[in-house]
């Protein structure tokens, strides 16, 4: 098992990296508009559909 306390930069900057991914993903969320539409296509058939933004 890893030392918590351990001083590779390689561990910190995966830790920095899960954080802003976690803060980006958050701001995200809080800037989404409820009724935004997105166009998805569909890789079996080619065809596009417009749904709700999530």
């Amino acid at each position: 098992m890893s030392d918590p306390q351990s001083d590779d930069p390689t561990t910190d900057r995966e830790m920095d990296a899960a954080l802003e991914e976690a803060e980006r993903k958050a701001r995200a969320e809080e800037d989404a508009d409820p009724e935004e539409r997105v166009a998805v296509r569909d890789d079996d058939t080619g065809g596009i559909t417009e749904e709700r933004a999530q």
